[in-house]
């Protein structure tokens, strides 16, 4: 009775598009569901809307099952790139969101969420190089209450080095033997 599960993969509600966080209550209680189940595969809340598919920037989303490790979302967080993902990137930090942004569901839902987990300041427009050069405790003092603190320094640093690279302003320092420095 939460939603259905759209062709991007996400759990879509009625208030809240895909903008919801999913917990568990464990009980013993006996709880009816609060309306009919949706099986997984059942677009027909999507009707013939397919911008997920047409926006994945990696083409995942379409089969029945959606290549998780691939989506960037998920390669945004990991600590190493083959030379394929550091291009993908396509400047992201963390995250993609890609499929949500387009979503007709989400249009106006944006702002209903919480405060809590809305973006600081410092992370809506991101100063790349200030970001490479950030000592642990001042990464620790902006990104520790944030779902990219968890993750560590290295993964934003290393997307912020593919960013600066795709722009053409890898710091001077950089050693000359890292993979980000080898032409595209």
């Amino acid at each position: 009775g939460l939603g259905w599960l759209g062709r991007s993969g996400l759990l879509i509600t009625r208030r809240y598009g895909t903008y919801v966080f999913l917990g568990e209550i464990r009980t013993d209680l006996s709880l009816p569901p609060s309306q009919t189940f949706v099986a997984p595969g059942d677009y027909s809340a999507c009707g013939d809307c397919t911008r997920c598919l047409k926006a994945c920037p990696v083409g995942i989303l379409g089969s029945r099952y959606v290549e998780t490790r691939r989506c960037l979302s998920s390669v945004t967080q990991q600590k190493t790139h083959s030379p394929e993902e550091l291009l993908l990137l396509d400047g992201r930090l963390f995250g993609c969101d890609t499929c949500q942004r387009v979503c007709p569901w989400n249009q106006e839902k944006a702002g209903l969420g919480l405060a809590p987990f809305k973006p600081y300041d410092h992370m809506v427009r991101p100063d790349l190089e200030q970001l490479v050069h950030l000592s642990k405790a001042e990464f620790r003092s902006l990104y520790a209450p944030t779902s990219a603190g968890w993750r560590g320094k290295a993964v934003l640093e290393i997307n912020a080095l593919a960013a600066l690279h795709r722009l053409g302003r890898l710091p001077q320092e950089l050693d000359p033997a890292s993979p980000l420095v080898r032409p595209v």
